[in-house]
């Protein structure tokens, strides 16, 4: 792009030359957007599919991640939320998009998934309390079918992977626990036992105030075929019935949880025993829904 000026044209081609970098400008401001972080609503909506999750869709149309921005964490908490700048969603947020998961009948793991996809396409962390959240739970009464329990959640944080060996790897997932417990499934859910919050021993911040928590740790990966969590460390799990029976006696049979993933509609769970869910996504006890009132929330 150039401009010849001459004086004869009393301005003429001034102006024109003003016009075309005008559109120069506008043009590149359009490209570089997504490239500076300056996401505007409904931009999140174009990594889900508006036909197979549609209220979810809608929720990510609606949402504007520049009004939930944050600045960088407390320095005590900055080794597990490594952002300059995260989100950290109110509890009415966490509510909406808990009703659109809800309305689409999804399990928690695809709720995770799609969850995972536009912040990673965001290049957003989002790090928090798990207050709000266990708020929201309670508030909707909400049942989260077979998923990862959050009772005694003091904080987490979902931290963007870019990792160009591995695309599929798209987050990294810090919980932090305040206690230790096991966490029992109904036996037609799973017939294990998850021991919560075996992870190491760490600081965090808890409203205010540095306090121990129990850190368990994995990544999160969505393929083409295939979504679940992978080098998951500080959570461990023990089969129920006979085998956990061993697994009590025997301390040194190995516990820990391999991996878990999705794949063709079944889930699959890899600790000593791997353990195959057929028609996951598609069986209403295994996706999140609300409970009746008079049923009290199970996490």
């Amino acid at each position: 792009m150039y401009c010849v000026y001459q004086v004869s044209d009393n301005g003429n081609k001034m102006r024109r030359c003003h016009f075309r970098l005008l559109i120069v400008c506008v043009f590149a401001c359009h490209m570089l957007l997504p490239y500076i972080g300056m996401a505007t609503a409904g931009q999140a909506a174009d990594q889900i599919n508006a036909n197979r999750y549609p209220n979810v869709h809608q929720f990510f149309s609606s949402i504007d991640f520049n009004v939930l921005k944050r600045e960088a964490v407390f320095r005590a908490d900055r080794w597990w939320c490594p952002a300059e700048v995260y989100i950290a969603p109110p509890q009415e947020t966490i509510e909406a998009v808990l009703r659109a998961a809800v309305s689409d009948e999804l399990t928690a793991m695809r709720w995770l998934a799609l969850m995972s996809k536009v912040l990673h396409a965001e290049g957003l962390a989002m790090c928090s309390s798990g207050d709000p959240l266990n708020a929201a739970i309670e508030l909707l009464n909400l049942d989260l079918g077979l998923a990862l329990p959050l009772r005694e959640l003091g904080a987490f944080a979902w931290i963007p992977h870019r990792d160009l060996a591995d695309p599929t790897k798209l987050m990294q997932l810090n919980l932090i626990y305040r206690k230790q417990y096991v966490h029992r499934f109904r036996k037609e859910i799973l017939p294990v036992d998850l021991k919560i919050g075996y992870g190491k021993i760490v600081r965090f911040i808890d409203n205010g105030r540095e306090r121990n928590g129990y850190l368990t740790s994995m990544d999160f990966y969505v393929s083409h075929n295939r979504i679940g969590f992978e080098n998951i460390k500080g959570l461990a799990a023990r089969q129920q019935g006979l085998i956990g029976l061993l697994q009590r006696f025997f301390f040194f049979l190995p516990d820990g949880v391999g991996g878990m993933y999705v794949e063709n509609n079944d889930l699959v769970a890899k600790s000593l025993v791997t353990i195959r869910v057929p028609n996951f996504e598609t069986t209403s006890k295994y996706q999140m829904r609300i409970r009746a009132q008079e049923m009290k929330v199970s996490w």
